[in-house]
């Protein structure tokens, strides 16, 4: 029994998400350029397309401490 990256340890980085077997999270780079944006107010588009890549990601928590739902 091996694998060739051991995933149990930790995730896999791929695409801006962090893959787990129980959840999927988002990159904390992508986190932290999101929360700058909101914090900067800038536009309505380019925040909702950071809403939208969370969206797929197990962040609903992450959404609310940043307003956006």
């Amino acid at each position: 029994n091996w694998q060739i990256f051991p995933v149990d340890s930790r995730s896999v980085d791929f695409l801006g998400y962090c893959f787990n077997h129980e959840r999927t999270r988002i990159r904390k780079r992508i986190k932290k350029k999101c929360a700058r944006m909101i914090y900067k107010n800038r536009t309505i588009e380019s925040v909702n397309s950071y809403k939208g890549w969370m969206t797929h990601a197990d962040s609903i928590h992450l959404m609310k401490k940043l307003k956006m739902s």
